[in-house]
Formats: structure tokens, C-alpha cells, sequence
């Protein structure tokens, strides 16, 4: 399955790379009777479950995982034999995705995505050779909002990403208050890194997974 969407992606990508809907240029068609199209899917994101419906578009951060786990059809007698994750290439490669948990930090392939960038997908349901519906999901970045760096107990700084902040040498710093744009929090970190040979020598350090995404230089002024 993961290949047939390949020869259609590379069609596409070589017409100009303006995304379209999967069934726009699937060789696939949709059915036509309403009981055989899409309703909703239900997905789980971080655990959470969410309810989309057929053609609609859902908003995640990178870093977050994914599972579907319900394809409903408009006439609830019929079942979908297949749920797609256009991108997400499972362990038997069949393109069968259902109940498959998916890193969207990892595990998609962007060529696959709306322009190659990595951005915009598609979850596609689809029996034979037609196709039921299908969803879509937008990849936002992580995001600091803000975080309040309290220094010596007294003082306290709000941090936003590349901001420089100044401290002196033997002040006691402690990060709290942390903002951000995904939830849970689980394997968010950050660090106070040390630049050897920049101008500016140190900056905190924001990571989601071991992936840094937000820096505030931070000036240590000597007494």
C-alpha cells in the first residue's frame, strides 16, 4: 500500500508539488453511496482520545503520538477493511494502520506530506479499490509560551524563546512556571549549555525528546 501512494506522490510532486486531497489524484475512487462513505475516526493522540470527522483537519505537535483506533462508516452495518496513515510506514509495510502507535516526530516520511514539507497528512479509509474518506492532521513545532527563571529565591525573569537574559556569575538560578504548546510535558528537559568559542557563551536550552526547541542566551556577568 505504502508503495502505491509512493508512485502516486512522486506524480504529483513532479506536477509542481501543490497538495491536493489524496482522492484527487489516487487512482482509487470514493464511493458514492453515502452509507459507504466515512463518518469520523477516532484517534488517540498522547493517549487522549479524539473524535474527527470525515474531511476535517486536526492540529498536533511534533513529538506527539498517534493511533487510530476506530474507522465509522455512515451506514454503522459496514466495516472499512483499511485505515492508511499516508506516510507511516508499518512493520508489514500493508498499509494497514489501524491500532499502530505512531511517533510523528519519527515515523513519517515528509515526501508524503502536503508540498514535501513535512507539515500536512492524511489518514485515509478505504475498502478494495475505493476509497470511504478521509481525515487530516496538521504538525505544529514545540512551542515555549514563556518560563520564569527565579534568581537567588527574590527576582523573578520571564523567559521567552531567543530573549537574552543577564545574571551574575554567583547567582542561584531555578527554572519554573514552564509554558509550552504540547501536554502531557512528559520529556521535556532544559539545560543551561555552554558555548566554548561563541559570543555569546551559555544559553538555556528547551528539548522535547532530546530535541531542542527553544534557546535564551544567557549573559553571566562577572563580579
Amino acid at each position: 500500500m505504502l508503495r502505491t501512494w509512493l508512485v502516486a506522490v512522486l506524480f504529483f510532486c513532479l506536477a509542481g508539488r501543490d497538495w491536493v486531497s489524496p482522492t484527487q489524484y489516487s487512482p482509487r475512487h470514493r464511493y458514492a453511496d453515502p452509507a459507504q462513505q466515512l463518518d469520523y475516526l477516532v484517534l488517540e493522540i498522547n493517549g487522549e482520545r479524539r473524535l474527527l470527522t470525515a474531511g476535517t483537519q486536526a492540529e498536533i505537535v511534533r513529538g506527539d503520538t498517534l493511533k487510530v483506533v476506530a474507522a465509522v462508516l455512515k451506514d454503522r452495518q459496514q466495516q472499512a477493511q483499511y485505515v492508511n496513515i499516508i506516510g507511516f510506514k508499518n512493520p508489514p509495510d500493508d498499509g494497514k494502520d489501524m491500532g499502530y502507535l505512531v511517533n510523528t516526530d519519527k515515523q513519517l516520511l515528509s515526501d508524503f506530506s502536503q508540498r514535501g514539507e513535512g507539515r500536512v497528512y492524511a489518514i485515509v479509509v478505504g475498502s478494495e479499490d475505493k476509497i470511504h474518506g478521509e481525515v487530516f492532521y496538521r504538525l505544529l513545532d514545540p512551542q515555549l509560551r514563556y518560563a520564569v527563571l527565579r534568581v537567588n529565591d527574590g527576582k523573578s525573569l520571564v523567559l521567552r524563546d531567543g530573549e537574552p537574559v543577564q545574571v551574575a556569575l554567583d547567582d542561584r538560578l531555578t527554572i519554573s512556571n514552564v509554558s509550552v504548546n504540547f501536554t502531557p510535558r512528559r520529556g521535556l528537559t532544559f539545560d543551561i549549555y555552554r558555548h566554548p568559542h561563541a559570543a555569546v557563551q551559555h544559553e538555556i536550552r528547551f528539548a522535547r525528546n532530546d530535541k531542542i526547541f527553544a534557546r535564551i542566551p544567557l549573559q553571566i556577568i562577572a563580579d
